[in-house]
């Protein structure tokens, strides 16, 4: 009975130590896998990081010129040709602006629209019609923006006063694929005799000033932006509200 018990004794020293070398190899194999994941983890952390550095040093930027021109100052809208020359391909367009992409790193996706100050709070319509898109820019690349004549109602041209025009840009960017939305303003005054009536914003108007007014993006918007924009959309599906402003539109980064 002794050497019975001895020997069962020596079985379960020896299951136990077994079972024991298991759970620690085991335990030694998921602190391996977990150290890998978190060092991954860290890793890809630290790249992130670098990505968004690089982007916001680098990202994409517009500039906004009078046609044809380097500047915007003093320029106006004008037909499709260079300045001083024939408008040989008959264009009927009116020439807004250029502009021009002066960041480092190219933008996508690119979406551009023109409103005036007088329809600022509500551009839910004018999108549809007025949007002019590029699938990409590239750093130095320049594109027209241009409208039918009549594409902006000449009844907001006020020839008593000095007004503005907003300029709303929406891209992505190639590197990251952080969405971005830039409002832009325009500051004009009329260039005609107050007693007339002009029938077209060409050659009516003068720009004097431009500057970027406000700027947002999908990677640093805040919480309370971001709720205001998803009540905004609820409210829109519910019919409850009726109108975009540029300031809905701004924080509309879903």
């Amino acid at each position: 009975m002794l050497i019975i018990c001895l020997l069962a004794l020596s079985f379960q020293r020896e299951h136990h130590s077994e079972v024991l070398s298991n759970s620690i190899d085991l335990a030694s194999k998921v602190i391996t896998i977990l150290g890998v994941y978190f060092l991954a983890l860290q890793v890809y952390k630290q790249t992130k990081s670098n990505d968004i550095t690089n982007e916001f040093l680098n990202q994409s930027n517009f500039e906004l010129y009078g046609f044809s021109r380097t500047k915007i100052k003093h320029e106006k809208p004008i037909l499709c040709c260079t300045h001083g020359s024939f408008n040989y391909n008959h264009c009927s367009d009116i020439h807004w602006f250029d502009y021009k992409q002066t960041g480092n790193l190219p933008a996508k996706d690119i979406k551009v629209f023109l409103v005036h100050n007088l329809e600022k709070d509500d551009i839910g319509e004018i999108m549809k019609k007025r949007t002019l898109t590029e699938p990409i820019q590239y750093k130095n690349d320049t594109h027209q923006y241009k409208l039918s004549e009549h594409a902006v109602p000449i009844t907001f041209l006020n020839t008593t006063k000095i007004d503005s025009l907003f300029v709303l840009m929406e891209y992505r960017s190639v590197y990251t694929n952080i969405r971005y939305k830039r409002i832009y303003s325009i500051e004009y005054a009329p260039c005609v005799d107050v007693n007339t009536n002009p029938i077209t914003w060409r050659e009516n108007i003068r720009y004097f000033d431009s500057k970027t007014t406000n700027i947002c993006d999908s990677q640093t918007i805040g919480i309370s932006e971001t709720f205001k924009s998803l009540w905004n959309d609820l409210l829109m599906k519910m019919g409850v509200k009726k109108k975009i402003s540029i300031e809905d539109w701004l924080i509309d980064l879903q």
